[in-house]
C-alpha cells in the first residue's frame, strides 16, 4: 500500500496463561479490585487508603478514621438526630390529651351557670344546689317510666360503691311523680340509692333536658360543664376516672 499506511495493528495476546484467558481472547478479569504496583496509594483518598491498610474498612467499624468525617458530613447522621427529639415531643404533647378525653357519650359545654333548686325527699330531707358549692355535683333526672333509667340506675349505684366517697356529690331528681312510685321503682332496680323528687316539675322544666336519663356534672363554682347524652355505663373504669377528677378531662 505504502509508506504512509497506518500504525500497525497489535497482535493478538495468545498466551494460554489462565490468568490471562483464552487464547485470541483478551486477558481475563480476576475476581476483586485490580491493584496495580505505584499507582494504589495515588488512587485512594488519604483515608481510605488508611483504613484498607489497617483493614477498618470492614462494616460495622465505627471507630474507622473516615468515620468521623461521615459523621461530621451535613445531611447524614445529623439528619436523625435533629428528627428524633421532636418525635419524642410530639408524642409527650398528644398522649395527655388522649388520657384526659371525656368518655364516649359526655358533652362538654360552653359553662353556663346552673339554675338554683332545693328539693326534699319522701322523708323531709332536703338538698340546696347553691349550698353544695365548693363540690362537683352529679345532676341526674329520671323517671319510672323511663326504660333507660331502668336500666342505668344499677350502674349508678354500682358506681357509687366503688367511687366510695370520692368524686362528685350525686343528687338524683325524679320528675313529677309520686313517693310511692319512688320507692318500689328503687326497691326493685336499685334498692341502695336514694332520690329526690321534683314534684310539680318547675325544676326539670328550668334545666330543659332534652329527655331522660339526663345528667349534669356542676363545677365547684356553680357551672354546668358537662352533660351525658341518654343512661351511660358510669360503673365502667373509664367512667369511674373521669368522676374522680372531672376538673382534669376535657372533650
Amino acid at each position: 500500500m505504502g509508506d504512509d499506511a497506518g500504525p500497525a495493528a497489535q497482535p493478538l495476546d495468545l498466551s494460554l496463561d489462565p490468568a490471562a484467558g483464552t487464547a485470541g481472547f483478551p486477558p481475563r478479569r480476576t475476581r476483586g479490585r485490580q491493584h496495580h504496583p505505584g499507582t494504589h496509594r495515588e488512587t485512594l483518598a488519604p483515608d481510605r487508603a488508611l483504613r484498607h491498610r489497617h483493614g477498618s474498612h470492614r462494616r460495622g467499624n465505627h471507630t474507622a478514621p473516615g468515620w468521623a468525617a461521615l459523621r461530621r458530613r451535613p445531611g447524614t447522621m445529623r439528619r436523625n438526630r435533629t428528627t428524633r427529639p421532636w418525635l419524642a415531643i410530639l408524642l409527650l404533647v398528644s398522649l395527655p390529651a388522649a388520657a384526659t378525653a371525656a368518655p364516649e357519650g359526655i358533652l362538654t359545654l360552653e359553662p353556663r351557670p346552673a339554675p338554683d333548686f332545693e328539693v326534699s325527699d319522701a322523708d323531709g330531707s332536703r338538698f340546696s344546689l347553691e349550698a353544695a358549692r365548693g363540690n362537683w355535683v352529679f345532676v341526674h333526672f329520671w323517671a319510672s317510666w323511663c326504660a333507660p333509667c331502668r336500666r342505668e340506675m344499677p350502674s349508678i349505684q354500682r358506681m357509687l360503691e366503688a367511687l366510695d366517697g370520692q368524686g362528685p356529690r350525686v343528687v338524683l331528681i325524679n320528675t313529677a311523680e309520686d313517693a310511692d312510685t319512688i320507692f318500689f321503682f328503687l326497691a326493685e332496680v336499685a334498692p341502695e340509692l336514694h332520690s329526690y323528687s321534683d314534684r310539680n316539675g318547675r325544676i326539670t322544666e328550668a334545666w330543659q333536658p332534652r329527655g331522660l336519663p339526663a345528667t349534669y356534672l356542676v363545677d365547684p363554682q356553680g357551672f354546668i360543664r358537662y352533660q351525658a347524652l341518654g343512661g351511660r355505663p358510669w360503673d365502667e373504669p373509664l367512667y369511674l376516672e373521669f368522676l374522680r377528677r372531672p376538673g382534669n378531662h376535657s372533650d
